[in-house]
């Protein structure tokens, strides 16, 4: 988590960095997000949508494919009663 943190571009421009620097930015899905708020806010501009998309379709296969692995994994949770 940490090194995500520091892999999310908030206070850096990626267009100010090296290539081989950015890259890793760009490999953060958080990248994109922030990207799009520093767009809209300190720019007012509307964001690059493209990267945007991809974040959000690749967050919802992700959310179902876990949605789906635990139903079929619930039964073998223990149950807790107090």
């Amino acid at each position: 988590m940490v090194l995500w943190l520091y892999l999310t571009p908030v206070f850096c421009d990626l267009d100010r960095l090296p290539p081989s620097t950015a890259r890793w930015f760009v490999s953060n899905p958080m990248t994109a997000v922030v990207a799009a708020h520093r767009a809209i806010t300190l720019h007012g501009e509307l964001p690059a949508w493209r990267p945007l998309a991809t974040v959000a379709i690749v967050s919802a296969v992700i959310l179902g494919l876990s949605l789906q692995s635990f139903r079929t994994r619930e039964d073998a949770f223990i149950e807790q009663t107090w």
